[in-house]
């Protein structure tokens, strides 16, 4: 499958749930306050490469012993054309710090804290291709912080920090 299309598949899959992501988002991840926050972590990578079409790196982060790398796709016009609001696709991928090896299971949540300084709720990310990743909408320009709560398949809990300045 080539990336395009990859990307389109994401996207309608995003789209078509939706609907039920929030609700469940409130009720499986409404305790995610309340997780480790751990040390400040590395915001080195914050250089806002390009991942190749569309994506953006926007940072790696590592916490006990795991690093998640987190990229922004900018889907509006896609989104647009299906009628909806959502901006970018924001997606994490985990990896053991020792070994590399990927962790693609477990609970991911996301709070995003605007540019005006308004936190959200948490958004359930869905795992997807071996990373977790959800659709959100990113309208206003200035810097945007991303609080990624994790809880993966070992059992810890986690919290990564991201941050994205939208012009």
């Amino acid at each position: 499958m080539n990336a395009k299309v990859s990307r389109i598949a994401r996207i309608l899959l995003a789209a078509a749930l939706l609907g039920g992501v929030p609700a469940l988002a409130a009720a499986e991840h409404g305790s995610m306050s309340g997780m480790d926050h751990g040390s400040s972590g590395s915001m080195a990578g914050m250089s806002h490469v390009s991942k190749g079409a569309g994506q953006i790196l926007i940072g790696s982060d590592s916490r006990d012993g795991v690093r998640g790398t987190a990229h922004l796709d900018n889907i509006s016009k896609a989104m647009a054309e299906l009628g909806r609001k959502e901006t970018h696709h924001l997606m994490v991928t985990f990896k053991e710090d020792k070994g590399g090896k990927g962790i693609d299971s477990g609970a991911v949540a996301v709070k995003v804290t605007d540019p005006a300084g308004a936190k959200g709720e948490a958004i359930k990310m869905l795992a997807m291709e071996g990373s977790f990743g959800t659709d959100l909408t990113l309208s206003k320009p200035g810097k945007y912080l991303f609080e990624i709560g994790s809880k993966l398949a070992d059992g810890k809990t986690r919290q990564f920090r991201f941050e994205y300045t939208v012009k």
